[in-house]
């Protein structure tokens, strides 16, 4: 078979194809249009994008000038290159290696790496939040769950403090603020801090 109808042959194998993944009845000519809306990502993305371009530009301009003039069947318009490169483009978008599928693939990529590090840094936040009505202060290098324990350490220490701050207000506000030394029937003495000595020591908790 002459070699221009044999690339005539194969460029329409391609030019359907294009079709049916487009949608479109513009074929190839879709498919560089699809290439010229993303051109300067695409070209800085994936290396062979412009040669690839080029390629599929010139090779619609010979089937064109195969197509509609006069006489080019029989001329030397069309070389095996050619030829070639349209059976080459036709297998890498059966294979899924055409510059605008990967293109798109790495570009789903980095889209999922972005949610997924946005999912990471809401859960960060979510755990932040609930350390912090907890109690908990969030460190970095593991030391969390032992400043869980501290924080609930603290607070159930402190209960007494307030339990002995309720008691202490009938004995004015002094008392309740400073807190009281009291003793107990052996003769031993015991500081209740009251709520200045609760909440600083709250304040040291979250500042140390």
């Amino acid at each position: 078979m002459n070699l221009c109808l044999e690339f005539q042959e194969a460029y329409k194998r391609l030019d359907n194809l294009c079709r049916d993944c487009f949608r479109s009845n513009d074929g190839v000519t879709e498919y560089i249009k699809q290439m010229e809306y993303v051109f300067e990502k695409g070209e800085e993305s994936i290396p062979d994008w412009t040669r690839r371009y080029k390629t599929l530009k010139h090779l619609r301009y010979i089937r064109n000038k195969l197509s509609h003039e006069v006489g080019t069947l029989s001329s030397g318009i069309c070389t095996e290159n050619d030829y070639n490169d349209v059976i080459d483009f036709y297998n890498l978008m059966m294979d899924m290696k055409d510059p605008l599928t990967v293109y798109y693939t790495d570009c789903n990529k980095k889209k999922k790496a972005a949610s997924g590090a946005k999912k990471s840094d809401k859960n960060k936040t979510e755990k932040h939040e609930k350390a912090v009505c907890s109690g908990q202060r969030d460190y970095s290098g593991g030391s969390d769950v032992k400043k869980e324990e501290e924080a609930q350490y603290l607070f159930s220490d402190e209960k007494a403090s307030l339990n002995n701050a309720s008691n202490a207000i009938e004995k004015g506000p002094n008392t309740l603020f400073v807190g009281e030394i009291t003793e107990n029937n052996d003769g031993k003495k015991s500081e209740n801090s009251g709520l200045k000595g609760f909440f600083g020591k709250i304040k040291d908790f979250f500042n140390d």
